[in-house]
């Protein structure tokens, strides 16, 4: 599961922008259907993100069962 943030710490997710409470609910309900297998997420972050802001993303994403999130960081994205 793939999740972009732009240079705005704005959120993508299946290439729509999301809102962060709404994203939090579709990972949980991810995660849940991947069961024991996990559920990977891949961060792709614009490099001006602040590393609070992704790892506010990380830990909200372990807290509903994300198991793994491998960051991936580009030079602005969306440009």
């Amino acid at each position: 599961t793939v999740v972009a943030m732009d240079h705005q710490a704005r959120l993508y997710f299946r290439n729509q922008q999301i809102e962060f409470p709404e994203l939090e609910k579709q990972l949980g309900q991810l995660a849940k259907q991947a069961g024991k297998s996990g559920l990977l997420l891949v961060l792709k972050v614009d490099k001006s993100v602040s590393y609070e802001k992704i790892t506010r993303l990380a830990d909200a994403a372990q807290a509903v069962g994300v198991r793994q999130t491998w960051l991936a960081a580009r030079p602005r994205l969306f440009e």
